[in-house]
């Protein structure tokens, strides 16, 4: 379980450092915060993490996508393949781009915020 302390501090050293508060603190973020569901941004996950979570989440939105204009609009057929290899690719990149981030920015470990 993810505390609103550690939250709020991960939140804080992301806005001291200079990051946009949408970049870690999104509209959905905020949604799913007010029901329960709280989960570290991105710049505070390994990148093994990282790549995973975008992975599947690239993964969700790709389906999603890949119903509504095959089943329902009948308009292109999406390429599987070509899909595929998209998600890999992009969310290897963010993978890369959120750990280098991190280091550039010199981000403190998720363990070393207060509980």
């Amino acid at each position: 379980m993810i505390s609103k302390k550690r939250i709020s501090a991960a939140y804080e050293e992301l806005n001291r450092k200079g990051f946009k508060e949408v970049t870690y603190n999104s509209y959905v973020t905020k949604k799913l915060d007010r029901i329960g569901l709280r989960f570290k941004p991105y710049y505070y996950n390994n990148f093994i993490e990282n790549f995973i979570h975008l992975t599947f989440s690239a993964l969700c939105a790709y389906l999603i996508l890949k119903l509504i204009f095959d089943f329902w609009l009948n308009i292109i057929s999406l390429s599987f393949v070509s899909g595929g290899i998209a998600l890999i690719v992009s969310s290897l990149g963010n993978a890369v781009y959120f750990s280098y981030l991190r280091s550039k920015h010199n981000i403190s470990k998720w363990d070393d915020l207060p509980k």
